[in-house]
């Protein structure tokens, strides 16, 4: 397993900024990615069933967005974004 160290928020005018540590799962390998409608669609596969949470960042590693789905249904959705904003989705089982 992998371990992510998620910026989440700096609040303003605080010195210091929460870190959050995401544990990804190497065993959930994202296809790709299509736009549905209002909705980025990542396609998955995962090496068993079960309920998964994903995380989807930008470019620079910060977090847009949170789903959770099941890895049987072989896709996440993150709803009212777009594809192209999403450049790394982190997944793993819960």
């Amino acid at each position: 397993m992998r371990f992510l160290a998620v910026l989440a928020a700096a609040l303003p005018g605080m010195l210091s900024a929460e870190t959050i540590t995401f544990e990804s799962d190497e065993q959930i390998m994202i296809v790709r990615g299509v736009q549905i409608l209002s909705h980025a669609n990542f396609e998955l596969l995962g090496n068993k069933d079960g309920q998964i949470q994903c995380v989807a960042m930008d470019a620079n590693g910060k977090p847009l967005a949170v789903s959770t789905g099941y890895a049987e249904l072989g896709s996440i959705v993150f709803t009212d974004m777009q594809t192209s904003d999403i450049a790394k989705v982190a997944c793993r089982y819960r």
